[in-house]
């Protein structure tokens, strides 16, 4: 989707074209920081070597600021895009940032894609491939190798440990999550959540801790993560 949102870009602009005026000057500044981390400050910089940095949403955006270019059939399939983009913007951020997957993360990125390669399959070829793929052998994902750009990771240090509820996503219980994140960023020096075995207080634990973790309002300089599940409780 990201390659098929930057193909769409340079095919609208000429190879000449004044990078900074069609990215901006925030989007253009910081994907010359990118680049010039990644490959030096002899990079040349170009709309070509300068897209392959830029964010998820930036992409979309820029397309937005040069639709008069686009055909119609492109742009009739960024509408259909476009409302889905905060979702989209949220699970390419959780796979880059290696956090918990959310539950409906897979049927939203396939619905959209099915969509708005439909509205114009011309424009999303390399998205209409995977897809393919993913139809044909749904196990092909397990041998992909991610190479996302993102910029260092400026939430908190951690050792959250991957949840159990990784592959199954974390349903429900939203107002016991808000409730508990509520406490932690209170006065309460210890916030104890209980509940019979297997009712999943580890799991919510773990959740709101994550949740925690990419909230920018956080006060918290680290989170540690201690288990006592593998110690066997004695009288003594």
């Amino acid at each position: 989707m990201e390659e098929d949102l930057r193909g769409t870009i340079l095919s609208a602009c000429e190879e000449a074209e004044e990078a900074q005026v069609i990215l901006k000057a925030d989007r253009y500044d910081r994907a010359v920081i990118r680049l010039t981390r990644e490959v030096g400050t002899q990079a040349k910089i170009n709309i070509a070597s300068l897209l392959p940095y830029l964010d998820f949403a930036d992409a979309y955006e820029v397309l937005s600021g040069i639709k008069i270019r686009l055909s119609e059939e492109i742009q009739h399939s960024l509408r259909i895009f476009a409302p889905n983009l905060s979702k989209l913007t949220k699970v390419r951020n959780r796979v880059a940032h290696t956090r918990p997957m959310e539950i409906d993360d897979l049927a939203v990125v396939h619905d959209v894609s099915k969509s708005v390669y439909a509205a114009s399959p011309s424009s999303w070829e390399n998205l209409n491939r995977a897809l393919r793929k993913l139809g044909e052998d749904p196990a092909y994902v397990l041998g992909l190798t991610i190479n996302l750009v993102t910029d260092p990771d400026n939430a908190p240090q951690h050792n959250l440990p991957a949840p159990e509820f990784d592959e199954t996503g974390f349903f429900g219980r939203r107002k016991e999550l808000d409730r508990i994140k509520k406490a932690i960023k209170g006065a309460y020096p210890v916030v104890s959540i209980l509940g019979d075995g297997g009712i999943g207080k580890t799991s919510i634990a773990l959740k709101a801790a994550y949740e925690l973790l990419d909230d920018p309002g956080n006060a918290f300089d680290v989170f540690v993560w201690v288990t006592a599940k593998a110690t066997i409780l004695t009288v003594n």
